[in-house]
């Protein structure tokens, strides 16, 4: 019997993810990726919980499962780019990140109160406030290099994977035959949109709604002393943990001036690394990437698209922590479909 045949559109983190467990289940998988920078080049990559607004029990739960389906995904694939270990997070005033830390724990999470002093025996002159909470389980991974590591998984073990822009998704007697990339179709039994915001066009082709919208954001990298900081700190609105080829990496909304505001809020950040980790002078910004992360209007799309037979959907936010599990859950969909 001839295996089923997958096309995956998307070159990040979710269409490798789910390039990889599709190939795995013993489906001829095509993955097509356009080359051009999506969000998992700008992702932060915090794997955890500390951020999850409002830390719904059910929201967390899902978060811790696919924070320990890394653990699989290590096994599998070998040591994989982290960049970070354990968060050290506190909010705008010691209430709020006491209320936090009961309704995280309450939830599941390992996480622990920290004093002032505990948190200088972590991060030795941080501006901590007397309270912050500590999670040991949470990690930073570089998003990127995940992706290709997933990727060269992926093609390792037999997928296919093409440089190409897909156009459209293709349809006969409501069910899809594959799509048309770079002008000419490609067929096969099923299609996976794990491509993000560029999903909702190619599913409209199909006459299928994916409801996901743009959220711009940017991932800003600086150079700083060497070992400065070993964890991620999440200060109130500020976000900030080691680069994995050093430096430091923090994580900001698109300024309301577009590209054209971006050096400005990079020096705001800047002055404020240096604040926050008491900094000689503020850190020199190496580099602003940009992307529009996919928001899911629903929550995570993982699964069948209603209107069109065989075609699936993977967009999921925040997309680098579910991706693996997602990836896993809609490669079991696809091979029951």
């Amino acid at each position: 019997m001839a295996a089923r045949r997958v096309i995956v559109v998307g070159g990040g983190i979710a269409g490798a993810a789910a390039a990889w467990h599709l190939v795995r289940s013993g489906a001829a998988v095509t993955l097509f990726r356009d080359g051009r920078p999506g969000a998992t080049a700008a992702s932060y990559g915090w794997l955890g919980t500390l951020a999850t607004e409002p830390p719904l029990p059910a929201v967390i739960a899902r978060r811790l499962e696919a924070l320990a389906e890394y653990t699989r995904l290590a096994s599998d694939l070998g040591p994989l780019p982290v960049a970070a270990r354990g968060t050290i997070a506190w909010g705008e005033n010691d209430d709020a990140t006491a209320a936090r830390i009961d309704a995280l724990r309450a939830a599941g999470v390992r996480i622990e109160s920290l004093s002032r002093r505990a948190v200088l025996a972590r991060v030795p002159r941080l501006a901590a406030p007397a309270l912050a909470a500590w999670a040991p389980d949470e990690m930073a991974v570089e998003s990127g290099r995940l992706a290709a590591q997933l990727m060269a998984a992926a093609t390792a073990a037999g997928a296919t994977l093409i440089d190409g822009r897909v156009e459209a998704v293709l349809t006969a007697s409501g069910r899809t035959t594959g799509v048309r990339a770079d002008g000419r179709d490609v067929t096969a039994d099923q299609v996976l949109l794990a491509n993000g915001v560029g999903g909702v066009t190619l599913a409209r082709s199909a006459g299928v709604t994916l409801r996901v919208n743009a959220s711009p954001a940017m991932l800003l990298r600086f150079d700083a002393p060497p070992d400065r900081l070993r964890h991620l700190v999440y200060a109130g609105e500020l976000e900030v943990r080691p680069g994995l080829d050093g430096g430091l990496v923090s994580a900001a909304d698109v300024p309301p001036g577009g590209t054209a505001g971006v050096a400005a809020m990079a020096a705001d950040y800047a002055r404020a690394i240096a604040d926050l980790l008491r900094l000689p002078a503020p850190p020199v910004c190496r580099s602003a990437a940009t992307a529009e992360r996919p928001m899911p209007v629903d929550g995570p799309i993982c699964g069948a698209l209603e209107g069109c037979a065989g075609l699936f959907g993977l967009v999921a936010h925040p997309g680098v922590l579910l991706a693996p599990l997602l990836g896993r859950e809609v490669a079991a969909a696809i091979a029951g479909d």
